[in-house]
């Protein structure tokens, strides 16, 4: 075969597709109307084909014959500039037209549940969700899988175009980045979210990026063995599903009816999980049902009932009739319903809930739990409830789908079928889930970003990451602290070249690891791609330490920033969120003074171990950042 044949015709995938089969030629789903492709990259095509010998792709007026080997096609088109829409069709025996395609760039949008929050559930949703029509940004969320072997094969609704219903349930800020870029910069925006809540590192990761790391060689292997050949995880959770709603025995004994005899149920306390309360490491079904009295009930009246948020799933009952469901642990409940549900006197509140994993029922604010309707004063239904467990034989999914117990699983069949399609960048936000072993991560995450960097043929692609935010109540002296552990291996991934990582150490709550201000950590996200990937001169990160000196009046840490120089947010004068740990290990807090544009005295003389700034899970306030409203890092200096 000549070379000029060997350009022109298709590529061998040696990866089964796993494509619908009913359809002679086949596309991966990320082939849809709607779709932005990578601009000023080549542009590769591939699908499987069952019984053709040569498809025929054609795209913007140029035309590939391609040649079909063990089923599975590929080519490639010239590199294209921002624009469209066009039109791409691939024939067989049957043909398939996908129309406004754009070129634009793409982004993915990795890691766990801060990634996948949904832009409805952020500070100001109803005005941010106002201003979501941008038909020129387009979505696609990768359906969540589990596989023990790389697969080209990926499941997703399509494309779909921004506005206020689409962009509801999609990634925050994946949208609010991307919004920005596109206002700014005029070219169609691609989102392609493959994010999965409450996730680790490992399962993100190719099996290459675990080389000679025999642990985790032996994890994977143990994965091959085990899990080859089982269902789908989309198939898997099924049929768990079933098997678990066939488990509760609550359900068919009607539970949910007031005259059922509860007088048996345990107490417990809401809103508080019922691990901590005498059900430890219980999943399955649960029902909860608190008696109430009422004295008058207005008639004809719109009534609320609020049951805080509920881990997992629910279904709520007021006086057996159905009032409410909702999916979703971090979900707060609120029902609407009408006052003929009740009745003078006792009234009963039946919450059946479904738990998958993790902790249990209710949770949240106690504010957040009441009952009211018009007319009638708010009673609380925080305090005692009663608690059955309705699952009996419940049954087990096994291990290979839980998302978190080997390597390579997600990646295999989530991130991997996305390699051959160019991307301007990678957006990452995760870590939560690793904050145990810091050490480890700080390996896994270079590791990560070189492999990811391999599998996309690209050397450059920019990784941008976010820092784990502030988050658990504030410790009133100095401790060790995991999460800030974890900080500090993300920002050793900045030794890479074409990284950036994203602060939110000002933007976290105390009491939600989901800080709901993603509208920051998306300008300042905006902020790192205007730099790596529009290739614009600003600033887009906080001033690191750059030097520290020590003498008889003190120890002076001097900033790298720019002719602005630092500021210090507030009123006080004193720079707070500094520890030193002594040579005797002693860890005390020593605040800070501005002494110049660029450096912050502390007033301590003395040898030390280290000095810390932010260091804890929630350092509270943060008081130093520069004049483009970036705050310096967490760090840990080690001296000498």
């Amino acid at each position: 075969m000549s070379q000029h044949t060997l350009k022109f015709s298709c590529l061998l995938i040696v990866i089964f597709l796993g494509l619908d089969l009913n359809a002679r030629v086949v596309l991966p789903a990320l082939f849809a109307d709607h779709m932005v492709l990578q601009r000023d990259k080549p542009i590769v095509v591939w699908g499987e084909a069952i019984y053709e010998t040569e498809v025929t792709v054609t795209f913007n007026d140029l035309t590939e014959i391609c040649l079909v080997e063990n089923g599975r096609w590929k080519t490639t088109f010239p590199a294209m500039p921002a624009g469209g829409p066009h039109k791409l069709t691939v024939k067989g025996s049957n043909t398939i037209l996908i129309e406004d395609i754009l070129m634009g760039d793409v982004f993915v949008c990795g890691g766990q549940s801060n990634m996948e929050w949904p832009l409805r559930n952020v500070n100001n949703a109803e005005a941010e969700l106002k201003n979501t029509n941008f038909p020129n940004i387009r979505m696609f969320t990768v359906e969540q899988e589990i596989t023990d072997r790389k697969t080209l094969s990926l499941e997703g609704a399509g494309w779909a175009i921004a506005n206020e219903k689409t962009v509801a349930d999609f990634s925050a800020i994946g949208f609010l980045t991307a919004r920005l870029l596109h206002q700014e910069y005029e070219v169609p925006i691609g989102l392609i979210d493959n994010a999965w809540g409450g996730t680790n590192i490992m399962g993100w990761m190719p099996e290459e990026a675990f080389a000679n790391q025999q642990s985790f060689e032996k994890m994977i292997q143990t994965f091959k063995d085990t899990h080859n050949g089982e269902s789908s995880f989309r198939q898997a959770k099924l049929d768990y599903a079933e098997q678990l709603e066939l488990s509760d025995v609550g359900l068919f004994q009607g539970w949910s009816e007031p005259e059922f005899d509860k007088s048996a149920w345990k107490k417990i306390n809401a809103p508080g999980l019922w691990e901590t309360q005498g059900f430890p490491d219980k999943d399955g079904f649960f029902w909860l049902s608190k008696k109430i009295e009422l004295k008058t009930v207005p008639e004809d009246k719109p009534c609320k009932l609020g049951l805080a948020k509920i881990d997992d799933d629910d279904l709520s009952f007021v006086n057996g009739l159905l009032v409410g469901s909702t999916q979703g642990y971090n979900e707060t409940r609120i029902y609407d319903f009408f006052s003929d549900h009740l009745t003078e006197g006792i009234n009963e509140i039946t919450v059946r809930v479904k738990d998958t994993g993790g902790g249990g029922g209710f949770h949240g604010l106690t504010s957040d739990m009441f009952l009211v309707c018009e007319s009638m004063d708010t009673m609380t239904l925080a305090g005692n409830w009663s608690i059955a467990e309705g699952s009996v034989n419940l049954p087990t999914l096994s291990k290979t789908y839980d998302a978190n117990a080997f390597p390579t699983n997600r990646y295999n069949g989530m991130v991997h079928p996305l390699t051959p399609y160019p991307i301007a960048a990678y957006l990452y936000y995760q870590g939560e889930s690793d904050t145990w072993q810091a050490k480890t991560y700080e390996t896994l995450l270079q590791n990560m970003i070189r492999s990811y960097r391999t599998a996309w043929n690209d050397n450059q692609l920019p990784f941008v990451f976010v820092q784990l935010a502030n988050f658990m109540a504030q410790d009133e002296t100095p401790v060790e602290s995991d999460w800030a552990n974890l900080r500090q291996a993300q920002t050793a991934a900045l030794k890479l070249p074409y990284t950036a990582m994203v602060s939110a150490i000002d933007i976290g709550e105390a009491d939600d690891i989901h800080p709901r201000d993603k509208q920051t950590v998306a300008v300042r996200m905006a902020a790192s791609l205007k730099r790596l990937v529009y290739n614009e001169s600003l600033i887009f990160d906080g001033p690191p330490l750059e030097k520290v000196f020590t003498n008889s009046f003190g120890t002076l840490l001097t900033f790298r920033t720019s002719e602005k120089g630092l500021t210090v947010k507030g009123n006080d004068k004193k720079i707070n969120g500094f520890v030193i740990e002594t040579l005797e290990g002693k860890l005390i807090k020593i605040p800070g003074i501005l002494q110049s544009k660029s450096a912050i005295l502390l007033e301590y003389t003395k040898p030390f171990k280290s000095i810390r700034y932010l260091w804890a899970n929630n350092p509270g306030d943060v008081q130093v950042y520069n004049e483009e409203g970036f705050p310096v890092n967490p760090f840990k200096y080690v001296s000498n």
